[in-house]
């Protein structure tokens, strides 16, 4: 009978690299043939991470051929080998355990031979959002370049299979993409302030929320997230004091009179002061939101 050839490995290592794009699970361990190292050996090995259990949906499948040096030890970054099935970056690590499985075959083939299959409990989950940040969160951000996981947000359509997460957490809120089924549109903030959202009908701090409107075609209106407001004033009026000295001329009677009432009207308009927009004091930064 064939000899059945049992590895085993020993996690050494287990971070997380933040690269520009794709997030990366840095796995290191030794391969052994039960006290023999595998030193010097180019090695097969698949990665798989399921959902819930440790026979669980696939979320994500890689396969990488790696050489081990003198002391047996091989180092991957999970997500950066050759994709089976999924796609590393948009895995929802928020929603339900995730386990790994480990195979390898010691001739640096694809006969695969598991290693067993172990639950991921703690480090990965800083990979969600950035230590947790749930999709679809906006915030601010200083750099020149989004960090990976986040895209700009300025209206851009994206693709919803490729965005699954980011699409389940905002929809068509922000547009549909021109009706096109298989995109949406990200939250266009170019040049934007953000306001919290008053459903409230009466007593709230949004007198108009009735009348807001989408901020792309298909987008929310009314008072929901995504809809859009543009600048005003506040209804308010001036009063006018005038004054005359002896000898002028006094505001009442520079009116002309129209008619045997005695009454008259008197439009005047004050020049142009001011510039294109009505804003405060501010600064830019990028808003971008996590996919």
């Amino acid at each position: 009978m064939k000899k059945l050839i049992l590895f085993s490995l020993t996690i050494l290592l287990s971070s997380i690299l933040f690269a520009q794009a794709p997030q990366l699970l840095s796995y290191q361990a030794v391969a052994r043939n039960g006290a023999a190292v595998l030193a010097g050996q180019s090695v097969g090995l698949q990665f798989t991470i399921r959902d819930v259990n440790t026979s669980g949906n696939i979320v994500y499948q890689e396969t990488q051929t790696l050489q081990t040096n003198a002391h047996g030890l091989f180092t991957h970054n999970i997500g950066s080998g050759t994709v089976v099935n999924g796609t590393f970056a948009t895995i929802d690590w928020n929603n339900g355990k995730k386990y790994l499985q480990v195979e390898i075959d010691p001739t640096g083939g694809t006969n695969y031979q598991s290693l067993g299959t172990t639950q991921l409990v703690s480090v990965p989950y800083a990979l969600n959002s950035g230590n947790g940040v749930p999709t679809g969160t906006v915030i601010s951000y200083a750099g020149p370049n989004p960090p990976a996981g986040y895209l700009i947000c300025d209206g851009s359509a994206v693709d919803r299979t490729t965005y699954p997460s980011l699409f389940a957490a905002i929809g068509t809120a922000w547009g549909n993409a021109n009706n096109n089924p298989q995109k949406f549109n990200l939250p266009d903030l170019q040049g934007r302030f953000l306001r919290g959202l008053d459903s409230r009908t009466t007593g709230g701090n949004d007198p108009d929320n009735t009348t807001r409107t989408a901020i792309l075609p298909g987008g929310n209106t009314g008072s929901n997230v995504g809809s859009l407001q543009g600048d005003e004033f506040k209804s308010h009026s001036h009063n006018i004091s005038t004054q005359a000295a002896n000898g002028g001329i006094s505001l009442n009677n520079f009116i002309p009179k129209n008619d045997a009432s005695n009454q008259g009207t008197w439009n005047k308009n004050t020049s142009a002061s001011g510039g294109s927009e009505t804003r405060p004091i501010n600064a830019y930064v990028y808003y971008i939101i996590k996919y």
